[in-house]
């Protein structure tokens, strides 16, 4: 199967019942001038009429982090993009500003200004989905790199095919297929020098040293070996999320400014792993968002629980208390 036939069993058939894009929408790629998001925009281009999109554009963040060469795939883009036809915005990230502010590093500072650009560039054109060029590899190194900082089974899920109105239609193809799709069609995409080197990011290495250290030693067939893994947790997830979904309001009250009680007696009474599950969708249910809530939190909070002591952890984005107090827990935003 081809990359194209590939994309559009991803977005039709993966699951017909909630397709990636549906007839009449508006689609926004995120467009940094690499293969993957190259390759992404080049299909959509040549399938919009099949898919029956009502429109197709690009935006691309500059994160200003590589001098010259930042500059160059910007302009790479804006030409690429006029070349086709399509309506391209491009942006600058003030990175160093938002890791300032936020508390985080680089990496994810980045990572933050660029989807933040993203969905404000959504809202301005009126896009429905945002279509970002993830793939199989990147679910691969994600699953890996949850796995060597610990994870349970949401972070065995690897990167969604959907999560809200951010959509990855390459997530079935493997970046060796971006580059021959790349090569057969003519397109000649901008390489981020960044990504080959090692010592810059943890992702790098894991791409670099530890997957091909895996295959060589271990497993030939360890990326099988790893989608397997995740699909699995995918379906048991889903099931132990919908029944901590179903237990929390028999042992939660809500308390003011949307934060939530949780009786700390009755959590307990329940199986260590449904105490978890229960716990992380009432975080998720006061925050929105289960982002920056890990593993080793959730243990630390449920140990003071279980030993009826008080403790506190904090979130941020949003900023988010869970405080511990014998016989309960409770869930409020904000820091004071």
């Amino acid at each position: 199967m081809d990359l194209k036939d590939t994309v559009l069993k991803t977005i039709f058939q993966r699951d017909p019942r909630a397709p990636l894009i549906t007839q009449g929408e508006r689609v926004l790629v995120a467009l940094s001038g690499g293969p993957d998001s190259l390759a992404l925009l080049h299909v959509l281009i040549d399938l919009r009429e099949t898919i029956k999109l009502d429109w197709l554009g690009a935006a691309h963040a500059d994160h200003g982090l590589r001098g010259e060469e930042s500059d160059a795939d910007r302009e790479f883009v804006e030409s690429f993009c006029a070349s086709e036809d399509i309506p391209c915005v491009t942006g600058r990230i003030d990175v160093p500003s938002i890791r300032e502010s936020r508390g985080v590093g680089m990496e994810e500072a980045a990572r933050i200004g660029r989807y933040l650009f993203l969905e404000e560039t959504a809202a301005r054109v009126g896009a429905s989905k945002i279509a970002t060029a993830h793939t199989q590899d990147d679910r691969v190194e994600t699953i890996l790199h949850h796995i060597v900082r610990g994870t349970g089974l949401e972070g065995l899920k690897g990167i969604p095919y959907q999560r809200e109105d951010h959509i990855r239609p390459l997530l079935d193809v493997n970046r060796e297929s971006v580059e021959a799709y790349c090569l057969e069609q003519g397109l000649s995409p901008r390489i981020d020098s960044t990504n080959s080197d090692p010592t810059i990011a943890t992702r790098n290495r894991i791409r670099h040293e530890l997957l091909p250290l895996l295959e060589r030693n271990y497993n030939s067939k360890v990326r099988r070996a790893i989608i397997s893994l995740s699909e699995i947790a995918v379906r048991d997830n889903e099931h132990l999320t919908s029944t901590a979904q179903q237990l929390l309001p028999t042992l939660s009250t809500a308390i003011k400014e949307g934060g939530l009680r949780i009786d700390g007696h009755k959590l307990l009474a329940l199986s260590e792993s449904m105490q978890r599950h229960v716990l992380r969708s009432a975080i998720a249910s006061v925050r929105g968002t289960l982002d920056f809530v890990g593993a080793e939190g959730l243990e630390a909070v449920l140990a003071a629980l279980s030993d009826q002591r008080s403790f506190c952890l904090t979130t941020p984005l949003p900023h988010t208390r869970l405080l511990v107090k014998p016989g309960e827990i409770r869930i409020v935003i904000g820091l004071s």
